[in-house]
């Protein structure tokens, strides 16, 4: 059974907000709502050594996946084709780190953000 076209138009006019965010907007703003349980309930982790291992696989995950959005980025700015969703491209790319990925630009980087 359908839903009723008042809600149907309703569910379509949100889709069309929705593609109008960018994808790395997503990505932040799921990672403040991850971050309101780490407030209320905090992990305390006691050993030093622990601490500064964490903190320079967080680093360095961070700076792998910033070079990774960077580098998509730049490829799609030199084939003058859009990053937007619901934009339409210009340019099919599959040079890079397109090669081995769809989409290296929103999967990879953000992945690499666990804190």
């Amino acid at each position: 059974m359908n839903p009723p076209l008042s809600q149907q138009k309703k569910n379509s006019n949100l889709i069309k907000i929705l593609l109008h965010i960018p994808v790395p907007w997503v990505f932040v703003l799921s990672f403040l709502v991850g971050l309101v349980p780490q407030i209320i309930l905090p992990i305390r982790i006691q050993s030093q050594d622990t601490i500064l291992f964490i903190k320079i696989a967080g680093v360095s995950l961070f700076v792998i996946g910033a070079i990774f959005a960077a580098w998509s980025l730049i490829i799609f700015h030199k084939a003058n084709t859009t990053t937007t969703p619901g934009e339409i491209s210009k340019k099919l790319i599959i040079s890079g780190p397109y090669r081995f990925t769809r989409n290296p630009n929103v999967y990879k980087p953000y992945s690499c953000l666990p804190w």
